[in-house]
């Protein structure tokens, strides 16, 4: 049975820790950034998705 529930705080820390160190590792691989500009760039792309995290208005974050 899949069940969800609301994401913590540092769910989504985590979650979005990953996420970033994984996106910039995929455009270092596809050739779009050089690698000492990678998780400057990807941290910049991410900080605003979405912009209050789990506490961004008409929002649900769920982990599944």
């Amino acid at each position: 049975m899949v069940t969800l529930q609301p994401m913590s705080q540092s769910d989504d820390a985590l979650l979005m820790e990953a996420s970033i160190k994984r996106y910039a590792e995929e455009k270092v691989l596809a050739g779009t950034w050089a690698e000492e500009e990678a998780l400057e760039n990807a941290e910049d792309q991410f900080n605003s998705l979405p912009p209050n995290g789990i506490y961004t208005e008409n929002h649900e974050l769920l982990n599944l």
